[in-house]
């Protein structure tokens, strides 16, 4: 066992890594990375040896542990209509009229066509935007060598925003990272920027990139239950301006991808994760608190979760929260604070809006918007409490398990609710998620004899 997992016993907080500290149970303890174990209190003993060398430690790696958002940041879920509230906020956390922004369109296929469209639409807002030409051609990931050049570069670094279109994230990282992950000297330029007050913004990929680990062929979420994820292949280094405390998923509700994000934060060692929904960004400013602008996001907590070790996954006590449009929540604890409009409207549990004692089900868990509107039922019921599965379609070749999901209002859960005004819809927090994986029969079902 290494210096960094003993970190956590001495000074009582996960300092060493993005890792959960102590998460245990009846299952086996979640792998850091496949294979690894997190600390267990077995290992008190040899704590106590390397007690004398901690502080040394501690003193030379201050920097990285503290590392966290630098400057502002809009990180985006996807389909982010021209249309949003979130571009004009960029466009103020830039500096507004005249503000000199870089669009990097890397990720897009069309990277010439779509950096285009937005430098015209960054121009309705006043900013003065260029396109950075970094694109793969014939094979190679930065064709033109704009990550290298010294115009670009000087560009960067007196930047006050740099915008990350979508597409694909792994365009991204092959152009700005060397391949020992270490920041080409665009990729350092745009971190100098940030890091005096730059904001840095991106949608779809351009938010898969925030997080110091990312989704690189992110898998679907049925397939990431059963078989796990693949690291380099489905998992891979991120460009981490949002810091190492957070991992970052898009498309998040639309695509049912909690079902790949609690996989993730196993495998990579996360205890919290933000899943951006379409056409919604989180703001993130002062290096600490997110608002919502625009639909929702979904925070999980593996804090208190039981998790099994390999596949297919399972876990207990996972805690989730819906934080919808207006909402913030601080980065340092994940504690969610409701808009003003729905801070009016706090939920009572014995006063439900929804009446019905039993609890609800629903046979497609992981389908569009499922997740969001049976959190909102559950905190608003008698019944506090829905099921729900997920399958994949019968076909030929093994049979993958299906996946039962549980979600349970707690004492600890809390609910709001707020309609018109363009706040309609529910914060949540609180929720205890529980994930198991269940036999399906086969064939599922059989036709009725006329």
């Amino acid at each position: 066992m290494g210096i960094a997992e003993l970190l956590p016993t001495v000074f009582g907080r996960n300092l060493a890594s993005p890792a959960k500290a102590g998460v245990h149970g009846s299952f086996a303890t979640a792998p850091r990375n496949r294979g690894q174990k997190l600390w267990t209190p077995a290992f008190a003993g040899e704590a106590v040896r390397v007690a004398a060398v901690i502080f040394a430690v501690f003193v030379v790696s201050l920097p990285a542990l503290a590392a966290g958002p630098k400057g502002p940041l809009v990180i985006a879920g996807g389909e982010f209509s021209f249309a949003n509230p979130g571009w004009k906020r960029f466009a103020e956390l830039a500096g507004g009229a005249g503000a000199p922004v870089l669009i990097i369109p890397t990720a897009s296929g069309t990277p010439e066509a779509t950096g285009k469209r937005h430098v015209e639409h960054l121009a309705s807002l006043g900013l003065r935007a260029e396109v950075v030409p970094l694109w793969a051609k014939d094979g190679k990931a930065d064709a033109t060598g704009a990550a290298t050049d010294p115009a670009w570069v000087a560009k960067a670094r007196a930047a006050k925003g740099i915008w990350f279109v979508g597409g694909d994230q792994a365009r991204i990282t092959d152009a700005l990272l060397k391949p020992d992950d270490s920041p080409t000297p665009l990729l350092a330029a745009i971190r100098e920027a940030h890091a005096a007050g730059a904001v840095v913004g991106g949608s779809s990929a351009g938010a898969a990139i925030m997080s110091a680990r990312m989704f690189k062929e992110g898998p679907e979420p049925l397939d990431a239950l059963s078989k796990g994820l693949e690291a380099g292949r489905e998992t891979d280094t991120g460009l981490g301006f949002i810091g190492d405390g957070w991992f970052v998923d898009q498309h998040f509700l639309a695509r049912g991808r909690i079902g790949r994000m609690v996989v993730a934060l196993r495998d990579l060692g996360y205890r919290r994760g933000v899943g951006v929904e379409e056409d919604t960004a989180i703001v993130v400013t002062a290096g600490r608190t997110a608002e919502v602008v625009g639909r929702a996001v979904l925070l999980v907590d593996m804090a208190t979760a039981k998790v099994g070790a390999g596949v297919p996954f399972r876990a207990e006590g996972v805690t989730v929260a819906l934080a919808s449009g207006g909402d913030r929540f601080d980065l340092e604890t994940g504690a969610v604070t409701p808009a003003e409009v729905r801070a009016k409207g706090p939920i009572d549990p014995a006063k439900p809006y929804l009446d019905s004692t039993k609890p609800f089900w629903t046979a497609d868990m992981l389908g569009p918007g499922v997740l969001s509107d049976l959190m909102g039922k559950v905190a608003d019921s008698r019944s506090g409490l829905a099921r729900g599965i997920a399958f994949a379609e019968p076909g030929e070749g093994p049979t993958q398990p299906g996946f039962e999901f549980t979600l349970t209002r707690t004492p600890e859960s809390r609910g709001w609710y707020a309609s018109g005004g363009g706040a309609t819809g529910y914060t949540v927090t609180g929720l205890r998620l529980d994930i198991r994986p269940v036999a399906m029969a086969r064939p599922l079902y059989t036709p009725l004899a006329p």
